[in-house]
């Protein structure tokens, strides 16, 4: 494992990095807490971006057209509620929270961590001994490892 690798040696599926890295129980469990985490941070930020043009939509009025007395609308200008700015910025903020999540438990992360727990055979501080235990657990349900 070299401490700058090129893309390709992290750029890989949970399987592939399993197969590829997992020399124990406990680096195996490592790479699925990594990509558990991955995953929620990609979730988090798809799903809290999803409602923001709803809400904008939604939120949105046109002004009456003056030349038609009220009538109709006039499409040129228009107004939010009080409730879509607050909203929408919270829900941005919520996604952005994912966005900072991704990326700090990615795939290039998880091979330092892996190439720092393999040089030492120590937990890094990045990985929780409490967070790992049911990684562990379901590692360990699952039998030893085929190498």
């Amino acid at each position: 494992m070299t401490e700058h690798p090129s893309k390709d040696q992290y750029k890989l599926s949970r399987a592939g990095f399993e197969d590829a890295y997992a020399f124990n129980d406990t680096a195996r469990a490592i790479i699925r807490l990594y990509y558990a985490k991955w995953k929620t941070g990609r979730s988090i930020m798809r799903f809290a971006a999803i409602p923001v043009p709803v809400i904008t939509a939604v939120g949105r009025h046109y002004e009456p057209n003056p030349a038609t007395y009220g009538a109709s609308p006039n499409y040129n200008a228009y107004y939010y509620d009080s409730w879509v700015a607050p909203m929408a910025y919270s829900l941005l903020g919520v996604s952005a929270f994912g966005v900072i999540r991704a990326v700090n438990n990615g795939r290039d992360q998880l091979y330092q961590v892996i190439r720092q727990y393999h040089a030492t055979r120590r937990l890094p501080a990045a990985v929780r001994p409490a967070a790992l235990i049911p990684y562990l657990v379901q590692v360990q349900q699952e039998g030893v490892l085929p190498h």
